[in-house]
């Protein structure tokens, strides 16, 4: 009997804890957050982190050694950031400040592209210069990718044709990304 009441004890506060475990819901179906680079003709992803509605992130990025691949549950701070952006209510270009950099400036990368899905089925897609965006559009995708802690695959790239296509045709569009080039070393002068 004893052991019956642990049971039941620990099935109600169970029960009470996935209740009450997320309570902000996603504003949209799904999102796509990438990191990738150009080789050739080719879109190489490097980071990739896909959002599900009910706010799991799978994210996956390349490595040395692999690709490291986990899925967690995003905080309900983080689901909050992401619904004042993702939610269907303005295009994503609109919240780009800019589209050039400021004279002397260079733009080290990475090229970013995200891609995501209302709760309507409409979509929306923008190629990112994080500098040419405001900071509210910039800190719903901070800290999005969580490092995983083990290799999951050997490999060197993360292959999804159809997004790679996407991103591809989102950059021809993109007439305002700057050229990547690292930033001019200084001379020390003795």
């Amino acid at each position: 009997m004893k052991q019956f009441k642990i049971f039941l004890t620990l099935l109600v506060i169970g029960r009470a804890a996935t209740v009450n475990a997320q309570q902000v819901i996603a504003k949209f179906r799904s999102l796509t957050y990438v990191t990738y680079e150009i080789a050739g003709k080719k879109a190489v992803i490097k980071d990739i982190v896909e959002i599900s509605e009910d706010g799991k992130a799978r994210c996956r990025s390349v490595w040395y050694n692999g690709i490291a691949d986990t899925t967690y549950q995003l905080t309900e701070s983080k689901l909050k950031q992401l619904n004042r952006v993702f939610n269907g209510a303005k295009p994503l270009k609109s919240f780009m400040e800019s589209t050039k950099l400021p004279e002397n400036e260079h733009f080290a990368g990475p090229l970013e592209y995200v891609v995501y899905t209302n709760n309507l089925g409409g979509e929306d897609h923008l190629t990112i210069v994080s500098p040419f965006m405001n900071n509210e559009f910039n800190e719903a995708l901070e800290y999005l990718g969580i490092n995983p802690s083990k290799i999951k695959y050997k490999g060197k790239t993360i292959i999804n044709p159809g997004l790679a296509r996407q991103i591809l045709s989102s950059e021809k569009q993109a007439t305002y990304i700057p050229k990547i080039e690292e930033q001019p070393t200084v001379l020390e002068l003795h």
